[in-house]
């Protein structure tokens, strides 16, 4: 039993890690690949202290001191896991909330730290005795219950949206939202109420594993879909501008046309009077200082 955990604890790890080279290489640097690496090191962080956990727990004569660090880490990653959890998954669907809110959500992680802090002095959420037998304190269920309080949140205004029928719209990723959020909840209810400390098997942490690479492919699948629209958007533009383009030179081959007929008319009726006069100097030379001071007349009148 002790070795299959073990084994399941660091295959666990390797699949979060090439899981976060996986994202370095795949998404520049935005808020979204920030938020998904926080979500897998946090992860990887609770699938470690899980295994020592459980390590420490199944090991014969283990020294209660270092037990009970180990013990004291893991709640609090047990603790941050949720939260972290929480505002991954609020960044995921693009719900903002304002600044008051996000003070006020933070109350219940601050209340579980602060029960995990006077845990050594009160023993109200675990105990290990001198022979390192560890046992559940008398707050423990409401611990947990508490700790629910992200994923019950969640799911909470995930319905509430559903039900004002804006999801299409505003939120198109609420229902993978909804089902990587059901499964870590539906693991930490079965793994503190239904199944025995016994029986010891890494379920919530398989479970957190599991929707965080379901996590990952629906990000990829945001991430490609942001690109195909600001793509979409870049041809649009590219498109008007051509547009705008085509329209100007339209436009400047009408003015273009517009001058030059202006200008042939007022050069031919000139020049059309000068070549009459001409053949009239011709077939008249008598009139030619007549015809010379009717020039002077246009060139004045030109000018």
């Amino acid at each position: 039993m002790f070795e299959n955990y073990i084994l399941s604890s660091c295959f666990m790890v390797i699949v979060l890690a090439l899981l976060a080279q996986k994202v370095i290489r795949s998404f520049q640097p935005s808020r979204n690949r920030n938020m998904c690496m926080l979500l897998i090191l946090t992860v990887l962080v609770y699938v470690v202290m899980d295994g020592m956990f459980a390590a420490c727990f199944l090991f014969e004569n283990v020294n209660t001191v270092f037990f009970n660090i180990i013990v004291f880490l893991f709640f609090i990653v047990y603790v941050l896991m949720p939260y972290v959890w929480h505002v991954f998954i609020r960044n995921f669907v693009g719900c903002a909330v304002k600044k008051r809110l996000q003070i006020m959500e933070a109350v219940p992680v601050m209340i579980l730290l602060f029960m995990i802090v006077l845990n050594p002095f009160a023993g109200i959420l675990w105990h290990i005795d001198s022979s390192g037998n560890y046992t559940r304190g008398v707050v423990f269920q409401l611990f947990t219950l508490l700790n629910l309080f992200y994923y019950l949140e969640a799911l909470v205004e995930a319905a509430y949206i559903f039900l004002s029928n804006r999801f299409r719209k505003k939120f198109p990723y609420l229902k993978q939202s909804v089902l990587i959020t059901l499964i870590p909840f539906v693991a930490i209810v079965a793994n503190t109420y239904f199944i025995p400390l016994s029986i010891t098997y890494p379920v919530q942490p398989s479970c957190l594993v599991i929707v965080t690479m379901m996590s990952f492919f629906f990000i990829v699948d945001r991430e490609n879909e942001l690109q195909e629209n600001m793509y979409r958007m870049e041809l649009q533009m590219a498109l008007n501008k051509a547009q705008i383009a085509r329209e100007e030179a339209v436009q400047a081959g009408n003015v273009k046309t517009t001058f030059l007929a202006n200008m042939s008319h007022d050069i031919r009726t000139p020049l059309n009077a000068i070549l009459g006069y001409s053949k009239v100097i011709a077939n008249h030379p008598d009139d030619r200082d007549k015809v010379s001071h009717a020039i002077e007349k246009i060139q004045v009148s030109g000018d």
